[in-house]
């Protein structure tokens, strides 16, 4: 016997190399949102490991239950010995620190996966999901094929690998992938063709019909917009946060993307990142390197900042709702940030902070900033004199339209100061005859921000702020100012905590915006507001306060008076009336669809229920190794079938029976009855005479296949959800063998 179980195990093999094929088959779909192969050699590499290992240790023992804990160790100090070694005792062996490691990753996998445009590049975060996955995937596969002895049902996990793409966006789902894994789990039924399961394949082919029920109205929110990433997942700030930001605006219902409190007397922009290298075709920010040393605590000064502008310092507390992004919404110039979790730094031209391995969700945190006052003397007095340093950010393509070029002297010319053509360049456009719309520049096919829809732009004079702020920078670039476009957020409106009755603002999605900021010498960057209806008019030509009543104030220097410009609006929609909670529930009504899913899930519990409970009733009957609990099961197989199998009739009786009727006969079916018999009426000398018959599961089994494997579909699935045996009747022990 004990040759026969080690000859069974060395048997497996076939079963676990099928396994390892259709999981590589399966993961490979997924290349059609993920970018490059590391995380597929990964992902295939912590498979292999983990089959590889529970069919090893599965030749060691004959315990059920170790190969699959073997394999689930293998996967977590493969996850430790990959990303964190340096938490692990000898690089390997896990602790808290490891722990508190895989749940940062994790956190930053889901942000990156809901932020990323497809294809993606897969980041730290989301190559730990992966191997993760893929590693649960492997020892689920293995357990059900092997110790369970149910092949049929690797397709469940199989199917869930395959529909990944699908779920991320529907144009990902690819018929090959489909194909071709479906042919390798037939590979598997193949190689376990000796042990038919009619049964578990028809529960396969159930779930998947029901999971295609359920996933069709779930996922109808979840569908991709024109920008590729999924409505639900929130405002998704990327790399680039110009490329989506006019598919943000057009949202239908606007939600909630952060909110603030500021000790100044009105709001403020929110800048993200700012845009410097223009190509033609995009702005674009310069590549980001990460300097450890740049701390939230000790912020550089703003470049060409001098002493002679008035600065205010302000404080402003920020709470991030569903905005998922890299790039830290403060006001600018930020001076120091307190209370942010995870790693930021801040790159030294545009003074953007942004985290290698974190992102702005959730996140709350407190800014101190200077509020800037240059006048618009200290503005004119800079003439047209452009430092080396920023020379570089008045430089453009060749290839710039004549349209462009002459708006341009159209409206510059004659001027002699920098300062009057940035301010002929604002009123050019916001008291011209351009209007704002959202959707004319996609109407008309001339969205974007590169050269070619600029000059479409100003023949229509219809377009949004990304229209605005990109073709004011072109036009001061030409007519020779440093530019440069800023992306962030409008002030938002002031709403009050119906709990404190503290007044607030309020960002949403449609306060997404972007705008200009033009260099100049001793001031700085300073920024321009050229979209007309939208945003705040910076007013430099403020007149001097003197207030007697503040005789200990410095109040020698103006300071900018109201400028009468409308408050930001939100667009029509319902907006939710309070802050947003940290589980997210003001972006998305999930009571729906949990309705949709816990009423399916338990109909889905009903109808299965009994046939999960014959399965492991069957189970628990050939794991005893027990040959009358064997002829127990084979009654009640033959009683789901339709098959009478009284108490009162002998083992014998009952054997012959089956083989006249032709639903089963052979040597296996002699062997366990012989067994039962003695087991039964041999008394003392039925234990040693069972060993020399050596009967087994392995006999059982292949008696019921066969009973099985005799009946056509219909039958087989009503014996499957409607097991007849399950009806009470005498109890097992009081039947006859």
């Amino acid at each position: 016997m004990a040759s026969s179980e080690s000859r069974g195990r060395r048997n497996n093999w076939p079963m676990t190399a099928a396994l390892a094929l259709a999981l590589t088959v399966a993961v490979t779909g997924l290349s059609s949102a993920l970018e490059g192969w590391d995380w597929w050699l990964l992902a295939v590499f912590t498979a292999f490991v983990a089959l590889g290992v529970a069919g090893w240790v599965r030749g060691l023992t004959r315990f059920r239950v170790i190969p699959p804990l073997a394999a689930l160790a293998a996967v977590l100090v493969l996850l430790t010995l990959r990303f964190a070694a340096d938490t692990a005792i000898f690089w390997v062996i896990p602790t808290f620190d490891s722990v508190d490691r895989f749940g940062e990753l994790t956190l930053a996998g889901q942000l990156g996966i809901a932020q990323s445009i497809v294809p993606a590049a897969a980041t730290e975060g989301m190559l730990f999901i992966i191997a993760l996955g893929i590693g649960v995937v492997a020892v689920t596969l293995d357990t059900v094929a092997l110790p369970l002895r149910s092949p049929a049902l690797s397709g469940i996990p199989l199917l869930v690998v395959v529909a990944i793409p699908s779920v991320v966006q529907r144009e990902l789902s690819s018929v090959f992938t489909f194909v071709f894994t479906a042919s390798a789990w037939l590979l598997v039924l193949w190689v376990d063709r000796r042990r038919p399961q009619p049964g578990s394949a028809v529960t396969v082919g159930a779930f998947v019909v029901v999971g295609a029920l359920i996933a069709a109205p779930v996922l109808a929110g979840l569908q991709p917009d024109s920008s590729g990433t999924r409505a639900a997942a929130g405002l998704q700030v990327g790399v680039n946060p110009m490329v989506n930001l006019g598919n943000d605006l057009r949202r239908a219902d606007p939600f909630v993307a952060l909110t603030y409190t500021t000790s100044r007397e009105s709001g403020h922009y929110l800048r993200m990142v700012t845009l410097d290298q223009f190509d033609g075709l995009q702005w674009e920010p310069t590549g980001v390197v990460v300097d450890r040393d740049n701390t939230m605590d000790r912020i550089a000064e703003p470049p060409g900042l001098s002493d002679a502008v008035v600065r205010e310092s302000v404080t402003t507390d920020v709470e991030v709702g569903s905005t998922v992004g890299r790039w830290l919404p403060v006001p600018y110039p930020p001076v120091e940030v307190d209370g942010l979790v995870g790693d930021w730094f801040w790159e030294p031209d545009g003074l953007s902070i942004r985290a290698d391995n974190t992102y702005i969700r959730w996140q709350e945190y407190t800014v101190e900033s200077a509020w800037l006052r240059p006048t618009a003397e200290q503005l004119r007095a800079v003439g047209q004199r452009v430092p080396e340093p920023v020379q570089q950010y008045t430089h453009l393509p060749v290839d710039v339209a004549d349209n462009i070029r002459a708006a341009t002297d159209e409206v510059t010319g004659g001027l002699s100061t920098a300062y009057e053509k940035a301010i002929a360049l604002q009123d050019y456009f916001r008291n011209g005859d351009f209007d704002y719309s959202e959707d004319a520049p996609v109407e008309d096919g001339y969205d974007g921000d590169g050269l070619a829809v600029i000059s479409k732009f100003l023949e229509v004079r219809k377009g949004y702020c990304v229209h605005f702020a990109s073709s004011m920078a072109v036009m001061a670039r030409l007519a020779g100012i440093p530019a440069r476009v800023a992306v962030g957020f409008l002030p938002g409106v002031v709403e009050t905590d119906e709990q404190t009755r503290e007044d607030y603002y309020l960002v949403t999605s449609h306060d997404m915006h972007a705008w200009p900021e033009l260099f100049f010498e001793g001031v700085g960057w300073v920024p321009f507001e050229p979209t007309p209806g939208r945003g705040v008019l910076p007013n430099y030509e403020a007149p001097v306060v003197d207030d007697p009543a503040t005789p200990n104030v410095d109040e020698s220097r103006p300071v900018p008076a109201s400028t009468g410009a409308p408050a930001p609006t939100v667009r029509d929609g319902d907006l939710p009336s309070e802050r947003p909670g940290p589980d997210g529930a003001d972006e998305v009504d999930w009571a729906p669809v949990l309705w949709t899913i816990g009423i399916t899930a338990a109909s889905l519990l009903v109808v299965f229920a009994p046939a999960s409970w014959r399965r492991f009733i069957r189970s628990r009957r050939l794991l005893s190794h027990s040959p009358e609990q064997f002829w127990h099961e084979l009654r009640d197989t033959a009683t789901d079938f339709g098959i009478p199998a009284p108490d009162t009739e002998t083992a014998r009786a009952f054997a012959t029976r089956l083989e006249e009727i032709g639903e089963v006969r052979g040597e296996q079916l002699d062997r366990l009855r012989d067994a039962v018999e003695l087991h039964s009426y041999a008394e003392h000398a039925g234990a040693l005479l069972v060993r020399e018959i050596a009967v087994g599961p392995a006999d059982a089994r292949e008696v019921i296949a066969r009973i099985e494997s005799g009946h056509g579909l219909l039958q087989r699935l009503r014996a499957l959800l409607l097991p007849l045996s399950l009806i009470p009747r005498r109890t097992d022990e009081s039947r006859s063998i």
